[in-house]
């Protein structure tokens, strides 16, 4: 992946200039955030050409798509009775992660540490709770998670990932979840029905984020990074200051590059949809057939 400190080096070798000493794009209040505001309209789709006023809509973009891996863990009846204001909770917590949080009774509580039989609160209780209250595990959701994701039950292997173009196409079932949120506004995934040490996997897509330092990378591969954000951003700043002889053939280039880079990723999610509707299948049915007898019963649900 491209650094910061590459694209703007880039940026500044097709105007000619010098980071150091340039009068016309200053690095700070110029050139870096005219390449992040870039990056994060190409992420989203919504990019578009100031020469034409055409729209650029992106969509699957396979370079964004993550996973992450849950173990579904059952939630546990207090063992003793919670005084507001308490700090530790009695609990069989053998199976709770050595960090994390629970929901009791509406209240989404973090706690820092844990024996098999408590956990120690990051911030105390604001009301009391009854023995016997079950509190369930929560599931942190990943930084820079973008919306919609989904939740899958994974009955195979820790690390299979489905090689999938759209996983938003299509999706329905039956897993029991909500969004929780705990007072700093942290979200965490609420989840039930499930067996002990059941799999989940969380398939997302990644937020573009503001590069700051050098080190940060673009989540644009190379071949774009390059040959589209430098490109584009040079051309526009030409343009602004008066250069735009220089800065038309440049900007017409490098977004007909945008758009083909748009539309090879849609081909692809094309070549997948005609894939399911020919055999008139959903996706649910699309993967056992496509991963044979070795993936079978896989359920979803769309969270929104």
């Amino acid at each position: 992946m491209a650094t910061f400190e590459q694209l703007i080096n880039d940026t500044y070798r097709i105007l000619w200039e010098s980071s150091d000493n340039s009068d016309s794009y200053d690095i700070e209040t110029v050139v870096k955030p005219y390449i992040n505001r870039l990056i994060s309209q190409i992420c989203k789709g919504q990019v578009k050409n100031i020469i034409t006023g055409e729209k650029y809509r992106g969509g699957d973009l396979p370079f964004l798509r993550r996973y992450q891996n849950y173990q579904f863990i059952m939630e546990q009846p207090l063992t003793e009775e919670v005084a507001a204001g308490a700090t530790t909770i009695m609990i069989n917590a053998t199976n709770f992660p050595a960090t994390g949080a629970i929901y009791l009774e509406g209240e989404v509580l973090r706690y820092s540490t844990k024996t098999n039989t408590s956990i120690t609160l990051v911030d105390a209780t604001q009301v009391s709770h009854k023995g016997n209250v079950r509190a369930y595990p929560l599931y942190a959701l990943p930084a820079n998670i973008s919306r919609p994701f989904t939740l899958f039950r994974n009955e195979y292997d820790d690390s299979y990932e489905i090689e999938f173009e759209d996983i938003r196409f299509g999706v329905r079932g039956s897993i029991g979840y909500s969004l929780v949120m705990d007072n700093s506004g942290n979200e965490f995934l609420l989840i039930r029905g499930m067996c002990n040490e059941d799999r989940l996997q969380l398939f997302y897509y990644l937020n573009s984020v503001d590069l700051v330092n050098n080190a940060d990378v673009s989540l644009l591969p190379d071949t774009y990074a390059f040959a589209i954000v430098s490109n584009i951003v040079a051309g526009t700043l030409l343009r602004e200051t008066e250069e735009s002889e220089i800065a038309q053939p440049k900007l017409i280039r490098w977004y007909a590059a945008l758009n083909d880079m748009y539309e090879y990723y849609a081909q692809q999610t094309k070549v997948n949809r005609r894939t399911i509707w020919l055999r008139n299948v959903n996706l649910r049915t699309y993967w056992n057939w496509y991963y044979g007898k070795r993936r079978q019963a896989v359920r979803g649900v769309q969270i929104v």
